[in-house]
């Protein structure tokens, strides 16, 4: 099967979805070199509202969003393109190639700064995150396989549901470090994707660039002086010295107290006995 659009031809690879409404297709672009991918997503006539048109248009007049390729209209079906780029998925660099912190934190920094040039729309965002859909090369290119399920409801997504997307990502992309609790700024910033403290894109990558700046050049063997369970340590052995110290002063109080009691009591005059038998004129005291 090919989709012809503007004037272009897209070999169809295979299926992904497909509904009364939404057909959702990945294609190659014919006579393109290289292993770039395309997604299609065919909307029937029934289903387009002109508020669905009106957000296409404004995707095809973006000047940074360019994994919008275009959009055209049949009889039968609204037509929309996507560019999906190149490489593998982020998960799968993370889980085969291991990349040390240094460069995952770089792949953190460069994929939020792709997104912030790129101007991402909030519902395109959303369909973007996830650590299977984020694909990234040798170059640290990003494209993304967006899941578009739900593309019918894109009025319904907003920034924030994007940011809690974007929270697993992060939360994926440094599992071991959020295990070990070692970099509190990341915790702060995952924290803060899951709830709802980002009201748009710039804070996020500015967070992300400072983090960067404190942790890119250091040897992961630091993590271990940063880790919540060291930290925890740390102030329990403070808390094992201030204990020393508490009952050593406590001793030296207590013997003053002792000695003080012992001199008052030397000093106060004698009292009269007390008579405990007495024999005739014989009184016996103690």
């Amino acid at each position: 099967m090919v989709i012809h659009i503007q004037e272009k031809d897209y070999l169809v690879l295979y299926t992904v979805r497909k509904t009364t409404e939404l057909e959702e297709y990945r294609c190659r672009k014919v006579g393109e070199a290289g292993e770039r991918e395309y997604r299609a997503l065919r909307i029937a006539s029934s289903a387009v509202w002109p508020e669905l048109v009106s957000y296409l248009m404004e995707q095809v007049h973006s000047q940074s969003f360019h994994e919008f390729v275009d959009y055209a209209t049949e009889a039968d079906f609204l037509t929309v393109l996507m560019d999906c780029g190149q490489g593998v998925s982020m998960a799968r660099v993370i889980l085969g190639e291991k990349p040390s912190l240094a460069q995952r934190l770089a792949m953190g920094k460069k994929l939020l700064e792709h997104l912030l040039l790129a101007d991402f729309p909030p519902y395109f965002l959303y369909a973007a995150m996830g650590a299977e859909r984020i694909k990234i090369n040798a170059a640290m290119d990003f494209g993304f396989d967006f899941d578009f399920s739900d593309f019918l409801r894109f009025e319904t997504v907003d920034f924030s549901m994007a940011c809690k997307r974007m929270g697993d990502v992060f939360e994926i992309l440094f599992l071991q470090e959020q295990k070990q609790r070692a970099i509190p700024e990341l915790e702060r910033l995952v924290y803060g994707l899951r709830h709802n403290q980002f009201s748009q894109l710039l804070p996020v990558f500015q967070e992300m660039e400072g983090i960067c700046v404190r942790w890119e050049g250091r040897d992961e063997k630091e993590l271990e002086n940063h880790s919540f369970g060291f930290r925890l340590w740390e102030k329990i052995k403070g808390l094992g010295r201030f204990s020393v110290v508490f009952a050593k002063l406590a001793v030296i109080l207590a013997a003053g107290a002792y000695l003080a009691l012992s001199v008052y009591d030397f000093m106060q005059p004698e009292r009269p006995g007390q008579v405990y038998e007495q024999i005739g004129d014989l009184e016996i005291r103690r």
